[in-house]
């Protein structure tokens, strides 16, 4: 006897009937509530941390289920009735990927946290890193390496990837990973272990809701952090490659304007009674005042065209990576105040950053920023650094740092080092107030991603960048074709109702082209949605342009100032004294 694709169907839906009488038996619960995440209503539409970006409109309340039973009949129910769901933990991810049409689960409730003695540690997946690795700390373990915010959920940094830097370890959460637990599309409480992590590990919320994770983990060790500035050539060779093969944590912060690359290299020592508890001051806590008041420079300094105004900014921002400037609290400190040399400290407060009142959490009022990032063939650094170099002397552009961090070659399907030891670039900058209007430079970080996915084999962050970026042809470029096959026929196994779809996965898997769009948002070149075609798609005062990584007209579609802006020279400034600068591009 064969069973036919309906004979399927039915036995499915019967098995997810079934399921949904034997669970009516628990007790029923009000998962809704009224509740807010780093200072942003979790209330219709919702976005991402930056309060911006994606625009996803649900069309039921968030729900926040507290038990693996619930979660069973949530998506059971969806799967019975066509309708969808959608985990999301701290929202962190500026992409699609957070978005549902359906039902968003905020899986908070999620805090269980376990240690065996086999040295693997097992947390629901709504622990945030921060207490994952405090927990690890009070009975000497810790997690070998990390992302570089701790304010991700579990969940979250596994299911997109979410890494730290390091060729010398795993550096990515995922890769720690031993074991899951999750609910897949029929409600079905599914344990993933083995090869069949290499799925799994990162799955873009396409292959269930993640309940529980076990990760290996290590004693509880230090880091010492040598911090210094080296001059930006040390980038166009193999030789900066080699060196992070010799660190334990290695990241570098290029700041071009300055022509100098400010690198820590870290050492780890299980000697934890070695004086030191430095942390990693990558944000400040911030004041509404002060978010706006940066909120408000970025957005003048964007609209005037002031590249010498964020240059003098970069050149203050490179001092303070290294040395103790006026006004900006040291990169690395135990105090808010000294700096020391070398830095000492545990290893998740070195490499994981920190911050309770940020920047971006006061709405319209933050201070939002840009983030384009890249999973690039280690080997290709030095072409790919040159090539930025040559970028911003065609378009003057405003950069606030280009991070360089590293990762292993994995074998887990979806990550952005399968196969290959990656360098991780992100490309960073502030934005503007309005979406529609143009940044600074726009042209070049159009250019550079354009250039590096479709010359240097570059993958595009699950996590960060524009809509256009996670388009079909994209992403299909982006994956081996073998791990392409095996993803998608995961997703059909363990999703056959689709109850985990969204606008992207459904590009993802070719299906649509559709966006979560801001409906503000006019001109879709400005937010990345596309890449221009037509001079209406740029901001005011820009034109759609063909042009090649050398200047000449050519294949990559970039919008290009056409309006000359006139800005008087900067006074004479302290580059260590931030509030001098400020006088010098306002006087």
């Amino acid at each position: 006897m064969y069973c036919t694709r309906s004979t399927m169907q039915f036995f499915t839906k019967l098995v997810s009937l079934v399921l949904i009488l034997l669970l009516s038996l628990c007790p029923s619960t009000v998962f809704t509530q009224n509740d807010d995440l780093e200072g942003h209503s979790l209330q219709p539409p919702y976005s991402s941390y930056d309060g911006r970006t994606p625009y996803c409109t649900p069309s039921s309340p968030f729900s926040f289920p507290s038990t693996t039973t619930q979660i069973q009949k949530i998506v059971i129910n969806a799967g019975f009735f066509r309708q969808t769901v959608k985990p999301i933990g701290s929202r962190h991810s500026a992409t699609g990927i957070i978005c549902t049409d359906g039902t968003p689960l905020v899986m908070r409730n999620f805090q269980d946290k376990k240690l065996s003695s086999d040295g693997t540690a097992t947390f629901g997946s709504g622990v945030k890193l921060r207490d994952a690795s405090a927990f690890l700390k009070r009975h000497g373990r810790a997690f070998i390496h990390l992302p570089g915010y701790d304010g991700l959920t579990l969940g979250g940094a596994v299911g997109t990837g979410a890494h730290g830097s390091s060729l010398v370890h795993p550096a990515s959460l995922s890769e720690q990973v031993v074991r899951m637990s999750i609910v897949d599309g029929l409600g079905i409480v599914r344990t993933i272990s083995g090869e069949e992590l290499n799925v799994f590990r990162i799955h873009l919320g396409m292959l269930g809701v993640l309940v529980e994770i076990t990760f290996q983990t290590v004693e509880l060790f230090k880091i010492v952090v040598e911090t210094g500035p080296e001059d930006d050539n040390i980038l166009m060779d193999n030789d900066f490659v080699e060196m992070a093969r010799k660190f334990d944590f290695f990241q570098a912060a290029w700041f071009p304007a300055t022509k100098k690359v400010v690198i820590n290299k870290g050492k780890f020592t299980n000697d934890v009674s070695l004086p030191g508890e430095a942390r990693w001051v990558l944000f400040t806590e911030t004041d509404e005042d002060s978010a706006l008041a940066e909120r408000n420079l970025n957005d003048a300094l964007h609209k005037s065209r002031n590249i010498a105004g964020f240059n003098a900014i970069q050149e203050n921002t490179m001092l303070s990576y290294y040395t103790k400037v006026i006004g900006r609290v040291p990169i690395f400190s135990e105090d808010n105040v000294s700096l020391p040399h070398p830095a000492v400290g545990y290893g998740h407060d070195i490499m994981a950053a920190t911050c309770d009142i940020c920047d971006w959490y006061y709405g319209d009022y933050s201070a939002r920023g840009l983030d384009d990032s890249l999973g690039c063939p280690a080997d290709k650094l030095p072409a790919i650094a040159a090539r930025i170099r040559k970028l911003l002397t065609q378009i003057p552009a405003a950069i606030t740092r280009i991070q360089i961090r590293f990762h292993p070659a994995s074998t887990t399907l979806m990550s952005r080092a399968y196969g290959r030891d990656t360098v991780m670039l992100s490309l960073l900058g502030s934005a503007t107030i309005d979406g529609n209007d143009p940044i600074a430079g726009s042209g070049v970080y159009q250019s550079a991603m354009q250039i590096f996915i479709a010359e240097y084999d570059c993958r595009p962050h699950w996590g960060k960048n524009g809509g256009y970026y996670h388009t079909h042809e994209i992403i299909k470029k982006s994956v081996p074709p073998a791990n392409w096959v095996r993803f998608v026929t995961a997703v059909h196994s363990y999703d056959p109702f689709a109850v985990f779809r969204n606008k992207f996965s459904l590009r993802f898997l070719g299906f649509s082209h559709e966006m979560d769009t801001d409906p503000r948002i006019s001109r879709c070149a400005v937010a990345d949605y596309c890449a221009c075609l037509t001079d209406q798609d740029c901001g005011a005062d820009q034109v759609c342009a063909a042009q090649t990584s050398d200047g000449s007209m050519g294949q990559y579609k970039i919008c290009c100032d056409v309006k000359i802006y006139e800005n008087k020279p900067l006074l004479k400034y302290d580059p260590y004294n931030y509030t001098s600068i400020l006088e010098a591009i306002f006087y």
